[in-house]
Order: structure tokens, then sequence, then C-alpha cells
């Protein structure tokens, strides 16, 4: 499962400009040794935007395809929780359409939790 939320500038034209996301998908880990590994997510998602300009508000919702894959590297271990951090790629693709007009791509860093 996943789910984030999002705010995108603004400015005096553009009073509001935010959305959130909620997905389900598979999620694959190879372990290399004990410390680092590689994952890859594939899924599907819910995308809502909601944009205010000059007063009147516009608000969207569109199903979608996302691929995240990433590297992790094992920090500790607590209470038989092993937690790591991990940097990937997240490609959004709105409408299940893969041109430059529906993707959206960036950099993603994060917390692990591993049970």
């Amino acid at each position: 499962l996943s789910g984030s939320m999002y705010s995108l500038d603004t400015n005096g034209y553009i009073e509001t400009n935010e959305g959130w996301k909620l997905g389900a998908g598979y999620n694959h880990r190879h372990w290399f040794n004990k410390s680092i590994y590689i994952e890859g997510t594939v899924g599907v998602q819910y995308w809502n935007h909601k944009m205010e300009i000059d007063g009147e508000e516009d608000s969207n919702g569109e199903f979608g395809l996302f691929v995240t894959p990433r590297v992790g590297l094992k920090l500790l271990k607590i209470w038989d929780t092993d937690w790591a951090i991990n940097a990937g790629y997240r490609w959004d693709f709105n409408k299940f359409k893969f041109s430059k007009d529906y993707t959206s791509d960036y950099f993603t860093i994060g917390l692990t939790a591993v049970f």
C-alpha cells in the first residue's frame, strides 16, 4: 500500500495547488548481503489534484500506474525489526498513458521497516 500528499508552487495567480495519491501494488526486494538490497514496486493508484486560480477551484481525480525502483541500506535492528534507508526514482503514469503529458517522475528517499 502507498499513500502520499503533496503541495506545489503557488503565486498571486494560483492560490491552491495540492493533491494526494493512494495506491496498491506489488513489491519485490532482493538482498545482496545482510545490509544492501534493491527493490522494485509496481502498482495502480488513484490520484486527486485540487487547484484554485483567481477564486475558482478545480479538482479532478484519475487512476494510473506507478513504478518505483530503489536501493537500500540496513541501518540498525530494534526489537526484531530491521530499519533501512532507501533511495530511488518514481514514475507516475496518469490515466495509464505513457506519453510525457501524462507522466511525472521524481527522486525519492525514505525510511523502511523490514519485519
